[in-house]
């Protein structure tokens, strides 16, 4: 599912498979402080509006997170209260580099609903298991 995407992906878009995505049980939890904080932290910095910024960190606020990569890497998606869970392609908001081994993450919509988070592999061959500390995410 994810943790595999390579550098090869194209920025600024992304599509996961339905079939993918099927495979990864729902669940309903809580973000933990490090997925809240770099949450903010990936919005806070990325390429868009503040309008998007704005409504986006207001669905953070209201997110659980209801779907955990099957890989064992951390990446999530969001259900956001109140609203219907998006279906059909992601957006990337903001793509950045984390971490000594320069692994890749990203912050997604769907819809113009706040949809999760991506950690993918480009340096290292082990999926990230945990979130980075936001002190170690920087800009491509």
């Amino acid at each position: 599912l994810r943790g595999t995407r390579r550098a090869s992906r194209s920025r600024g878009s992304s599509q996961r498979s339905t079939k993918e995505a099927m495979h990864s049980p729902m669940i309903s939890r809580e973000l933990t402080p490090r997925e809240r904080e770099v949450g903010e932290w990936l919005l806070t910095h990325a390429a868009i509006t503040e309008e998007q910024r704005r409504r986006f960190l207001a669905h953070l606020l209201r997110a659980k997170v209801i779907r955990e990569c099957q890989c064992g890497c951390a990446s999530i998606d969001f259900g956001i209260a109140d609203l219907p869970v998006p279906k059909g392609g992601l957006r990337i908001l903001g793509d950045f580099v984390c971490g000594e081994n320069e692994d890749g993450i990203f912050i997604f919509e769907k819809e113009n609903v706040l949809a999760g988070i991506e950690v993918y592999q480009m340096a290292s061959a082990a999926p990230r298991k945990e979130l980075p500390s936001p002190s170690k995410i920087h800009a491509f």
